[in-house]
């Protein structure tokens, strides 16, 4: 059915040309079950599910497999906002809930056959109590005393399990930390602080006959910092009880190996992804680029991402910082790829724990009150 409310507001036909005995708007609609599978592209087909052991086993439509908690969450989300305040529809039942307790379920993969579906599947447990990475920081920023409308988080898109703070920092340094592991700019434009999603927004094409370069310099020089060649992010496993985990990302190159320390609890493939992110991106950033541009590109702000067009090649940059010089505008920017900034995770998860609940069951101890 696509068009419910169409459906509810008018009379009801039978293939004989018969009319039923529904009247429109006669009675309220119940959903008794939506929800979508925890990943890329779930809004696509909502109803289907990944399960090795089911010949009914699929992807949703046009999705990339990988795992994603945050599109489950914005589409139970939009499905909320749209139909919770609506005349025609009086219940909705999410799917789904499960009884045996998160996190035990899934990670005593010893007693439940399906524990590996968890991490795709409908289940909510575990995943829609996560917080939105821009309430997060719309929260920072209020605590400093700025008000709603001095700031822009909604472009920053991502879910925080937690975040553990053991001494007393400043809002910058938080912000910082979670910039390196949610990859996000901020700048500011309009009198507003503006945080913008790398990987997202839209490229300007600009051809390199625009473009003045200072003492014929080259299009893009080669930073000469050394290069890591691995990256080691040190994070709190989600899964294990909160341990302080590892996970790598390696470059067949050589070069050294750098540890960066992020106090956010997280699950093992979203640390992974971190690290795979932190270290293309270092390696990205190398080419360095540095020109002057026409005054009519004097909207372009650190942060915007632009195309420079030579010939058949294609150089994609994000700008870094500029600069008003007369009637030109200064330009520094990196290397840049969107499609490095993916914020989903392979489908993959290792959990064989051997921790049980407790089954010793403490006494019940009742006090009235008068």
């Amino acid at each position: 059915m696509e068009n419910i409310e169409k459906w509810w507001s008018e009379t009801h036909t039978n293939p004989d040309g018969s009319k039923t005995k529904w009247q429109p708007k006669m009675k309220k609609i119940w959903f008794t079950e939506y929800g979508f599978p925890s990943m890329n592209g779930c809004t696509n087909e909502p109803n289907v599910f990944v399960d090795k052991g089911s010949i009914e086993s699929k992807y949703p439509r046009y999705s990339n497999g990988e795992v994603s908690f945050l599109s489950q969450k914005i589409a139970i989300e939009g499905t909320l906002k749209k139909w919770q305040s609506s005349e025609m529809v009086e219940k909705m039942f999410l799917w789904a809930w499960d009884a045996r307790p998160f996190p035990y379920f899934p990670n005593l993969c010893d007693v439940w056959a399906d524990c590996h579906n968890w991490q795709t599947g409908h289940w909510i447990q575990g995943k829609l109590s996560q917080l939105n990475i821009s309430d997060v920081l719309s929260d920072l920023l209020q605590k400093t005393g700025l008000k709603s409308d001095q700031f822009d988080t909604s472009n920053v898109k991502g879910l925080l399990s937690g975040y553990v703070i053991n001494d007393q920092q400043p809002v910058r340094s938080i912000i910082k930390m979670l910039q390196s592991c949610y990859f996000f700019d901020v700048v500011e434009q309009d009198s507003k602080l503006k945080f913008v999603q790398k990987g997202r927004g839209v490229t300007t094409g600009i051809p390199i006959g625009e473009m003045v370069f200072s003492n014929n310099s080259k299009l893009a020089n080669i930073s000469q910092l050394d290069l890591n060649n691995k990256v080691n992010v040190v994070y709190f496993n989600r899964n294990f009880g909160y341990p302080i985990d590892v996970k790598y990302a390696e470059l067949p190159k050589q070069g050294a190996a750098i540890t960066v320390e992020i106090p956010l609890i997280m699950e093992e493939g979203e640390a992974q992804n971190i690290a795979e992110i932190l270290l293309y991106s270092s390696w990205q950033e190398r080419n360095i680029y540095n020109f002057k541009l026409p005054i009519k590109y004097a909207w372009l702000v650190p942060s915007d991402v632009i195309t420079i067009l030579d010939g058949e090649k294609k150089h994609t940059v994000r700008i870094i910082k500029t600069k008003f010089e007369s009637m030109s505008i200064q330009v520094i920017g990196v290397g840049y790829d969107h499609s490095t900034y993916k914020l989903s995770f392979p489908s993959t998860r290792s959990l064989m724990l051997k921790e049980y609940p407790s089954s010793h069951i403490s006494k019940t101890i009742v006090e009235m009150i008068d």
